[in-house]
């Protein structure tokens, strides 16, 4: 049997996407489930990016590119980092990326020696931790506060002379928190004063609910900060793998180098295809963003008429963190009964950092959503 190298062995493989999966193999066995992991919206992908996409294949666009990216789609990156946020960057300051989890990856992979400390948030999402693991460095949770908002207080004891930067991810995922001027320009400044890069994936940042505002941090912090982002949230593209890095040349001419020989160029029909999505118009989300609200509602709504679980309510992206403290500490186990009894897959909160907490995504149907609800009514009321 042949050992896996230890970089490898100690990494767990991703809990959300194994739990969407399992829920997918449930549904084709013809169990009836209601498949709430997912991080990925219901949407249909826009005619618009189909037809990129079928133009590119009829232009014959089937040889190898740069592996920084098509010219034409960095140049659209910035119009829209221009256009969306008030950014300013060149061409030579993109990458494009398979999704923005290897622009993540990729950035990590350059700005980490071994040993060295990144503080990320907590709750956080899934991956941070271990692709701060694979790239040989020490991963610090930093807490939040109750609402799960940014605490500089709990950076500050945090820090030590090994901590060389930060991730922050806001609309947050699991949590849907997102964090005001007054927040941001103070771990800008906690940043600055220690010297620190600011990893900032802002791929929710066009899901934003009643009257929040989204803030780059880049717009904050722009000397050491390395935008994620990507089309597919935003642009439901999940499955075309195109995100992309937005930061200091030096930073994206190492990623380059290291995209080169990891995976060499993003597949060029999926870049054409994103052009649509990069350009579109600022209302073009506005249908998607009342459905997404209607469903935010329904469950907040179920969530105060429910004694048992509390919400702090989601400001963006489509999840509720939900608290089940009054139910049980142990979030694998509710959400295993759950769906093995009723047939509802949630996400159990001990992946992000808090056991005490369930994951639900509203990134399906409204009537699944209801449904939903109904059956963990019956679910809380059984136990």
């Amino acid at each position: 049997m042949i050992k896996p190298a230890g970089r490898i062995t100690g990494i767990k493989a991703s809990q959300t996407i194994l739990l969407d999966s399992l829920a997918k193999d449930l549904a084709q066995q013809g169990q009836d489930v209601i498949n709430l992991t997912a991080g990925e919206l219901d949407f249909e992908t826009s005619n618009e990016v189909l037809d990129a996409a079928k133009d590119a294949i009829d232009a014959n666009n089937n040889h190898y590119s740069k592996p920084q990216g098509l010219p034409q789609v960095r140049s659209a990156v910035c119009n829209f980092l221009s256009n969306n946020y008030d950014l300013d960057f060149n061409d030579n300051q993109i990458i494009i990326t398979n999704g923005a989890k290897q622009a993540l990856y990729s950035c990590l992979q350059v700005l980490i020696n071994s040993e060295d400390e990144v503080l990320v948030p907590v709750p956080g999402w899934v991956s941070y931790s271990q692709q701060i693991k694979l790239a040989d460095g020490v991963v610090i949770a930093v807490e939040t506060t109750d609402d799960f908002q940014l605490d500089i207080d709990a950076f500050n004891t945090a820090v030590t002379e090994k901590t060389v930067g930060i991730i922050l991810n806001y609309p947050n995922n699991p949590t849907g928190a997102v964090y005001d001027l007054e927040q941001l320009e103070k771990i800008a400044d906690f940043a600055r004063e220690h010297n620190l890069w600011v990893i900032s994936d802002e791929i929710y940042s066009k899901l934003l609910y009643d009257d929040s505002k989204f803030i780059s941090f880049a717009k904050i912090y722009p000397e050491r900060t390395i935008v994620i982002n990507g089309v597919s949230k935003s642009g439901s593209m999940t499955g075309w793998r195109v995100g992309f890095a937005a930061g200091p040349e030096n930073v994206i001419d190492a990623m380059t180098v290291l995209q080169s020989h990891l995976t060499g160029n993003v597949c060029n029909i999926a870049q054409f295809a994103s052009l649509p999505a990069l350009n579109m118009k600022p209302d073009s989300l506005d249908n998607i963003l009342l459905e997404l609200a209607r469903r935010r509602k329904v469950v907040i709504e179920w969530v105060d008429a429910n004694n048992k679980i509390s919400l702090t309510d989601p400001a963006g992206a489509f999840y509720c963190f939900l608290d089940i403290s009054e139910i049980t500490e142990d979030s694998e186990i509710f959400c295993e009964t759950l769906l093995t009894e009723f047939g509802v897959a949630l996400v159990p909160g001990k992946y992000f950092g808090r056991d005490s907490f369930v994951r639900l995504s509203f990134a399906s149907s409204l009537e699944n959503v209801q449904e939903a609800l109904k059956r963990m009514t019956e679910f809380i009321e059984k136990y």
